[in-house]
């Protein structure tokens, strides 16, 4: 009899040559399993399955999670038993596999667990404990409010650059790095200028704009006083 079960994908591609006899990898992630005639799998089998050690597939019998007996020292379990807690292992993650899930860290995801927004089993610390389709839907709603944060925000900047805007249609304005071109000094010395008030501007919200027509007569003014010192030098070394 061939069962198939989706589960233990990293177990069957790193290492198929441990597989144990009656467990197949088919190539595309999922184990094959054959059982034999009555049903029953051996302890190795079991453990391929479930993705647990020998010793932890014969804690699962003795705590009732499985099916199994000892059989002349030699433990047996029933496939339909191992099955089905795969399967039921297979809607728990842990939170590990959660945060990998949703693009997150293992904080987020836990205090996402202690406030009741992704639902939790009491397990051995061993065992997987948040619902995986819980987990899921939260990281579906994280995503959107992330998506709807960063959509604000950027409606936010554009209405702050539409409202920091030149402060008027009347006269022709400028920013600082061209009122530095134009004086021939660096940015930092415009606005530390601007600052002490010796080169008149206007700010709109944190943006200071400063008028061409007051750019190019400080230019010329600061051109003419350049020419009236050299004049004098010129004159001393002829």
């Amino acid at each position: 009899m061939a069962d198939r079960l989706g589960h233990g994908a990293g177990l069957d591609a790193a290492r198929p040559h441990q597989l144990p006899r009656g467990v197949a990898n088919n190539g595309a992630g999922i184990l094959a399993l054959v059982t034999d005639e009555d049903g029953w799998l051996t302890s190795a089998e079991a453990a391929a399955i479930l993705d647990r050690s020998p010793q932890q597939v014969r804690w699962l019998a003795r705590h009732g999670h499985i099916e199994g007996e000892p059989v002349d020292g030699r433990w047996r379990f029933t496939a339909t038993s191992v099955h089905a807690e795969a399967e039921e292992r297979a809607r728990w993650v842990s939170y590990e596999d959660a945060a990998a899930l949703t693009g997150t860290d293992h904080h987020a995801v836990w205090r996402a667990a202690q406030a009741g927004e992704i639902e939790r089993r009491q397990a051995h610390r061993a065992n997987p404990a948040l619902l995986r389709t819980s987990v899921e839907a939260w990281g579906a709603r994280r995503a959107e409010q992330r998506a709807a944060q960063a959509a604000a925000a950027e409606e936010r900047r554009a209405a702050s650059e539409a409202a920091a805007g030149p402060p008027d249609d009347e006269h022709v304005w400028l920013r600082s790095p061209v009122v530095a071109i134009m004086l021939g000094i660096t940015t930092a010395g415009v606005d530390a200028a601007a600052r002490r008030g010796t080169i008149p501007h206007a700010m709109v919200g944190r943006r200071r704009w400063f008028r061409r027509d007051h750019i190019e007569q400080l230019a010329a003014a600061r051109a003419l006083a350049r020419d009236f010192t050299a004049e004098p030098d010129a004159q001393r070394r002829t």
